[in-house]
């Protein structure tokens, strides 16, 4: 009768505790308040008739939070509570930069200012460019003036120029690089509009120069910028698509669906006005822009940038961040360094402590408390000594990672979201969590299964404010993808009793065999992680000639450094590779159904070509 939480849910996961969802420090007993039924779902009748459900609870435990209505509202109640507090930071050839609040607000203001003089009022304005303070006030400005469309500085020059034709942008805001490269390559019409997004450049057209004389109009009385009329419902962002499985497709959002996802996440996690977030992710991406960028400006935290990846350890040390938003990717090949790194030294130093011990996870969970608080201070020393909170999104990642990283003292939190839907969806919060599931609907957002099939497994439908208004002159699409207000994801996964969404795949990416048999690839490739012998998979269905039946294929790239431990040589040849990942596979296979084995193998030499949020390109 004193169980914190509802119990409806499936069997505990072989790697992880039995509770992961908390309410407070305490968690359920299972032996007391628990049977196994035959479908191996966890239930207590008894209990859950007197529960209410997560849900409700979880409103009454929501954070407080200010409105506000759009990116101009938000910026101006920021300044206007943190006037002088650092909103960004930076390094450069100068030294590290700051700008306060006050500061950022004018130059948002001013630079509004410029692009209205510049006749852009309802404009499209391309944005291409590096993290960079340039990049966040020219995206904030050029929201509020017109229509903002920020893209992949990592695209060759022939897509980007298509891209802002296809927008019909009347001015480019960008690094000197693509404005050189555009001139030479004769792509865009001869009366667009170019402007530098280099600080350190005091040439015609650059940020600088346009900032000097934004704030003079200013100083002088322009009101231009705050005269201008924000819809908050119209749209203002344009966002293309990564596009893991197609060409991209022009996303259209308004101020009010991102304010509306700010607003959600600032419920349910909380964000101080002491945090300092590393801004590493791309932030044309609208994951990096809505929870690195516009939600950390909004609780008035500061945003610093990072260098680049080669840097990232370096800028940490520099910059000491508590919040990292991050996916899978850069995460695991973090915490594998990280967890290497610590074994190592605390083997050397504590050999008997460590006696008995199968790794550092279950020292923590074993451990002294004297010890244990000693190895999570030498981790975070590691990351810069003040990291508080991960975020991970934007592709599936091994619950194992999210629990270790706990072990460590870093609260790791799962979300799952779309650029569609602002982006976020659902996620794991401050209250309820579970390292398996990628959370619950964020608050004022609405998830459905459609057409669950006998495992409760169907297309994932989200309704709700963050949602887009459509796909830019795609009516077609759109419609497709939109029907009866609710936005047809294109994933699947399936809700258990407590309100946890969990992600099994793609619909495109599902392997139908020749019986109707699905088979959804990201389960066996999260098999095939297990071993932690690869680092990259990638799960394919292939028919051979003259046979109608679909095999399954697995394409995988080796973690080298743990393959070398594993047969603890210095340098495997590629025949011990190969073996060693074939009994990989075999191991996998032996707990699969006979349709869902792995019946090829290919290993590869290099990684596979990735987007620019690491999720690998099928």
């Amino acid at each position: 009768g004193g169980c914190p939480f509802s119990i409806l849910r499936e069997s505990p996961p072989q790697d992880g505790p039995h509770s992961e969802a908390l309410t407070g420090n305490r968690k359920l007993r299972y032996k007391k308040c628990i049977k196994l039924t035959n479908d191996g779902m966890l239930v207590k009748k008894e209990v859950i008739s007197r529960m209410k459900s997560l849900q409700e609870r979880l409103q009454k435990n929501y954070y407080r939070i200010h409105p506000v209505t759009d990116f101009r509202d938000l910026l101006r109640q920021s300044a206007q509570r943190h006037t002088k507090r650092i909103a960004f930071r930076w390094k450069d050839a100068r030294g590290v930069q700051e700008v306060t609040y006050e500061s950022a607000y004018t130059d948002v203001r001013g630079l509004g200012t410029i692009l209205l003089e510049q006749n852009l009022k309802g404009e499209a304005i391309a944005l291409i460019g590096k993290n960079s303070y340039g990049w966040a006030i020219s995206y904030l400005a050029a929201a509020c003036v017109g229509t903002v469309v920020p893209l992949d500085k990592e695209m060759n020059i022939q897509t980007i120029a298509y891209l802002i034709n296809a927008a019909h942008c009347r001015a480019i805001i960008a690094d000197q690089e693509f404005m050189d490269g555009f001139y030479e390559a004769g792509l865009l019409p001869a009366d667009i509009l170019f402007f530098c997004l280099d600080q350190e450049r005091e040439v015609e057209g650059s940020l600088q120069r346009l900032l000097k004389r934004g704030r003079w109009l200013i100083e002088h009385g322009s009101q231009e910028f705050e005269r201008v009329q924000i819809n908050p419902q119209e749209f203002h962002i344009l966002i293309f698509t990564s596009g893991t499985t197609g060409n991209p497709k022009g996303i259209m959002l308004s101020h009010s669906n991102i304010c509306s996802n700010i607003m959600a996440i600032s419920r349910i996690v909380r964000v101080k006005s002491s945090d300092q977030v590393l801004s590493v992710l791309p932030l044309h991406h609208t994951y990096e822009c809505t929870l690195g960028f516009l939600l950390i400006l909004y609780k008035g935290g500061c945003v610093t940038f990072c260098q680049g990846l080669r840097h990232l350890h370096e800028n940490m040390e520099e910059f000491h961040p508590t919040i990292l938003v991050t996916v899978p990717l850069l995460l695991e090949k973090f915490h594998r360094k990280l967890m290497r790194g610590v074994e190592v030294s605390l083997r050397e130093r504590y050999p008997k402590q460590f006696q008995g011990h199968d790794g550092l996870g279950k020292f923590l969970d074993s451990g002294s408390p004297v010890l244990t608080s000693m190895v999570r201070a030498k981790a975070r020393n590691a990351l810069g000594g003040r990291l508080r909170l991960m975020i991970t999104g934007a592709a599936p990642i091994r619950p194992k990672i999210i629990q270790d990283l706990r072990r460590l003292g870093f609260r790791t939190l799962q979300g799952y979201g779309l650029t569609e839907c602002s982006p976020l969806v659902a996620a794991n919060n401050d209250f309820y969590y579970r390292t398996d599931a990628v959370g619950m609907a964020i608050p004022d957002t609405q998830i459905q299964i459609e057409n669950p099939d006998e495992n409760g497994i169907g297309e994932i439908l989200v309704k709700g404010p963050g949602v887009m208004l459509g796909y830019f002159r795609n009516p077609e699409e759109t419609a497709r993808c939109m029907r009866d207000g609710w936005f047809h994801t294109g994933d699947l996964g399936w809700m258990n009793g407590e309100g946890f969404l969990f992600i099994t795949g793609r619909s495109k990416n599902v392997i139908v065999t020749k019986n109707g048999k699905k088979i959804f690839p990201e389960e066996l490739e999260e098999h095939l992680y297990r071993s932690g012998l690869i680092s990259e998979a990638m799960v394919t269905g292939e028919q051979y000639a003259g046979d109608d039946e679909m095999y399954v294929n697995a394409h995988v790239f080796p973690n080298l450094d743990a393959v070398r431990a594993f047969l603890k040589v210095s340098a495997p040849t590629k025949e011990e590779i190969w073996a060693a990942l074939q009994d990989v596979v075999r191991d996998v296979n032996e707990k699969l159904p006979s349709y869902k084995r792995i019946r090829k193998l290919q290993i590869r030499e290099k990684e596979f070509e990735k987007t620019t949020t690491k999720k690998i390109k099928r």
